[in-house]
């Protein structure tokens, strides 16, 4: 169990870092930034992938389905619904969503788990960790909440729409992506990550072309800066997509669903702490505040989790031994 929370908090170190693209690269929108990495993602994948590729001849017409299915909806779609959500209707909204994200799986993947003869837990413990992780979230951005972007209602009210689609999207793609791996423990985590990744290349590099055809007319294809750009994405790429991907996916493994989803909420923490040594700025008191409501809601969940695991090995070894 050690191995697989460890697994997933350097998983949510490295994806914080990602938020810090645009204070990096502030010459490129979201966008452009973010489909570029998408496509340098899927050529390091593919690279990654030739020295075993052996290893693919494992994989079923339908878990080559499950993995596109994954990428398309969980790492494309998805980014554009938060992406546009952040745009249209403000961070605050963007973060509020997210929030929902851990409480919701972990609702839904932990009754899954008890039909299944897994580990879980009495829904009714569930509720004091899940509550503190929403107000952990709700607080956290109390202070962003008074700053709504200006602008007409429908394009508010279509960010928050995006929003709620990000939660369903993001809410679907760990519960099944964890699912897949638990019943293939014998395939590398690894490999299963760039396969994700390596599907990217013929989905984002179209849309690139078209975004910068139709948005960024007589511009650089690479921007400004190119080699800046190319060097910034290329490491965010190798460590914050497919490293961090690699961590996530291990972690999925080792621990119930319903766990390593609520710690993705030290992507959030993590991100919170590096945007703001980067500004040079002390953050927000309703910020740090949220910070200690999601810190505790995790940390109860983990005394549970904990508990709960050593019960369940001990059953299985007492019937073993009967």
């Amino acid at each position: 169990m050690f191995l697989g929370v460890l697994s997933a908090l350097i998983a949510c170190f490295l994806w914080a870092i990602t938020y810090l693209l645009p204070q990096l690269l502030p010459m490129y929108t979201s966008m452009q930034s973010g489909l570029i990495r998408c496509c340098i993602t899927a050529l390091i994948a593919i690279a990654m992938l030739l020295p075993v590729l052996h290893q693919l001849k494992f994989l079923k017409k339908s878990d080559w389905l499950v993995a596109i299915k994954l990428t398309v909806i969980g790492n494309l779609i998805n980014f554009l619904a938060m992406l546009y959500c952040s745009e249209l209707a403000g961070a605050s909204i963007s973060g509020l969503t997210t929030g929902a994200i851990p409480v919701l799986v972990a609702v839904i993947s932990n009754e899954r788990d008890k039909k299944l003869g897994r580990p879980s837990l009495k829904l009714q413990k569930l509720f004091i960790p899940l509550g503190l992780i929403c107000l952990g979230f709700i607080i956290s951005n109390l202070s962003e909440l008074g700053n709504i972007p200006e602008g007409s209602a429908t394009g508010y009210f279509m960010g928050v729409a995006l929003g709620i689609l990000h939660t369903i999207l993001w809410s679907w793609y760990p519960m099944v992506n964890a699912e897949w791996l638990q019943s293939h423990p014998k395939f590398s985590s690894l490999t299963w990550t760039l396969v994700q990744n390596s599907i990217l290349l013929p989905l984002a590099a179209p849309l690139y072309f078209l975004f910068w055809s139709k948005a960024l007319p007589g511009t650089p294809f690479l921007g400004s800066d190119p080699w800046l750009l190319i060097g910034i994405l290329s490491f965010n790429a190798l460590f914050c997509s497919i490293g961090a991907m690699s961590f996530w996916n291990y972690a999925c493994k080792k621990l119930p669903t319903s766990l390593s989803i609520q710690l993705m909420v030290f992507e959030t923490i993590f991100a919170i702490v590096m945007t703001h040594v980067l500004m040079q700025k002390f953050p927000a008191y309703d910020m740090i505040i949220g910070a200690v409501f999601l810190t505790i809601g995790v940390s109860i969940s983990l005394n549970f989790f904990s508990k709960n695991i050593k019960e369940f090995e001990g059953k299985l070894q007492e019937e073993g031994g009967l």
